[in-house]
């Protein structure tokens, strides 16, 4: 029997945040997958999905340039994808954000200062989320 772990798509544009990342979820009980750019997430994305294991989670930066985070989270809701989680970085606590992100389809907020433990907690919760959604 294969065991395929669930998949999660960082999408972070400062390098020493997604580095940082990168070295904390390393050894996570998930698959990641990190990109520098929301288009480039985009594609990563695009590509799982064609390739039959779409992207479970996706943690997206909210503020880049080119496509933010809130962008990119409506792009993907209006491809037909109302399943894949989408949690939102940001270093800003904004009052829009919460309401902004919700028009997006984004279930989640992770305030950059709250440290690193606290984005396991939420891609963890996520993914439990997920899985009981799944029947699984």
């Amino acid at each position: 029997m294969t065991i395929v772990t669930q998949l999660v798509l960082i999408i972070e544009d400062h390098d020493p945040t997604r580095g940082l990342l990168e070295m904390y979820l390393r050894d996570a009980p998930f698959d990641c997958v990190f990109a520098a750019s929301a288009k480039a997430g985009l594609e990563v994305y695009e590509r799982a999905r064609a390739a039959g294991r779409p992207v479970d989670l996706i943690v997206t930066d909210g503020a880049m340039p080119e496509m933010s985070g809130f962008q990119l989270a409506t792009a993907i809701r209006e491809s037909g994808d109302a399943d894949t989680r989408i949690i939102l970085l940001t270093a800003y606590d904004d009052p829009i954000a919460k309401p902004r992100a919700q028009l997006s389809g984004i279930r989640g907020i992770w305030f950059k200062p709250d440290g690193v433990v606290k984005i396991l907690e939420l891609i963890t919760a996520a993914l439990e989320a997920l899985r009981q959604s799944r029947g699984g």
